[in-house]
């Protein structure tokens, strides 16, 4: 069976019941990442790592949206694993500051809030908060 893009009708310059080709060019091909679920704990924790570093070296560079892009990938790949909490945490706080950057001061509150919720003793985050208060 054939099928006709316009059918009977056609459309503008395309006759009725014209077939159409078309040409399609493949611009990148590559492995497909693996989803979250598929990582090992261990290739997850070096997964984060290769992103905080990644961020890290945006953020020097002060491209913070990259910053923060990749300190949030980092985290997602750890959120509730207990083993990697010190890397999990490192990134939100990372988050925050990217965004205290940013001057998104509601998203950099919720991500450094995050991190007290797993470590309510966690100084340097008050102090973040603290002193990003005062400064405003």
């Amino acid at each position: 069976m054939l099928a006709y893009a316009y059918g009977k009708g056609g459309s503008g310059k395309i006759p009725p019941n014209a077939t159409l080709n078309f040409d399609v060019e493949l611009i990148a091909f590559g492995p497909k990442k693996k989803e979250k679920w598929e990582y090992s704990d261990e290739d997850k924790l070096a997964e984060a790592n290769k992103h905080k570093d990644a961020a890290n070296e945006s953020f020097k560079a002060k491209d913070f949206e990259e910053a923060l892009s990749s300190y949030l990938e980092a985290a997602e790949l750890l959120e509730g694993n207990k083993p990697n909490e010190a890397t999990y945490i490192a990134a939100k706080s990372n988050a925050g500051q990217a965004c205290m950057s940013l001057v998104r001061y509601a998203d950099a509150i919720t991500h450094l809030n995050a991190v007290l919720k797993i470590d309510p003793n966690n100084v340097s985050i008050g102090i973040s908060l603290e002193v990003d208060a005062n400064t405003r």
